[in-house]
């Protein structure tokens, strides 16, 4: 069974709402910093809402796509790499937590509990195929048994 981690920790609404109200201020006047936008797809990829998560996301791959990046690139990674794995998709999750150094700060932590994930949802996927086919196998012998009858 998981322990509750990093993955399962959200962000409250009056944090979000904070940084929200920031990030659509600094749009209203026309000065959207990449900071602000950086700090609210943070806080969007900590949502308990998969729209907010998806948001987050796409914001932060934003950022990545610009020239000139005005926060830690490192930072970024992990936030994608947490996004992707609040949503399920441990794999990209991996392939942003490999991408940032070495030397972050909860990096070891992230990426072990991604592995775990990843891990324990290849046994239930083994468990599920194992009982479809334990099931098939045991309706196919009732049915043969029977018509032979």
């Amino acid at each position: 069974m998981l322990v509750k981690g990093i993955l399962d920790e959200s962000v409250s609404w009056q944090e979000l709402s904070e940084v929200e109200k920031q990030y659509h201020r600094e749009i209203g006047e026309g000065k959207l910093n990449t900071l602000t936008r950086f700090l609210y797809a943070q806080k969007l990829v900590k949502s308990q809402y998969q729209a907010d998560i998806l948001k987050g996301i796409k914001i932060l791959e934003d950022i990545l796509g610009k020239d000139s990046i005005d926060v830690d690139v490192d930072e970024v990674y992990l936030s994608l790499a947490l996004g992707f794995g609040r949503l399920g998709d441990y794999k990209n999750g991996l392939f942003y937590i490999r991408l940032s150094s070495i030397s972050c700060a909860g990096r070891d932590e992230l990426e072990a509990e991604l592995l775990d994930r990843l891990h324990w949802n290849g046994w239930i996927g083994v468990g599920v195929v194992a009982g479809t086919i334990l099931i098939t196998s045991i309706l196919l012998t009732f049915i043969i048994k029977r018509s032979r009858k």
